[in-house]
């Protein structure tokens, strides 16, 4: 089980970016804000970097695999179409 605890640090905001958290807090308090704030943000750059990753991995498929690929899809479509 994860351990839940709180820690104060102190950061710099932008005013712009307090503007909104201000603005858009609802019923909760601003640290709450923040904190929601921040976890999307953390979840968000994953999910960018798992995107990135997932770029780099198709780009990097050579054009002998896909050749191979198209061979293969040829042969199984004239297998199937034997009598």
């Amino acid at each position: 089980m994860r351990l839940r605890y709180r820690m104060q640090k102190r950061f710099t905001l932008d005013l712009s970016v307090v503007d909104y958290m201000m603005w858009n807090k609802r019923k909760k308090s601003a640290g709450e804000r923040v904190n929601h704030m921040l976890k999307r943000a953390t979840l968000q750059e994953r999910y960018d970097r798992l995107e990135q990753e997932a770029e780099a991995f198709f780009a990097s498929a050579k054009n002998t695999e896909r050749e191979e690929t198209s061979l293969f899809q040829s042969a199984s479509i004239r297998s199937i179409a034997k009598p």
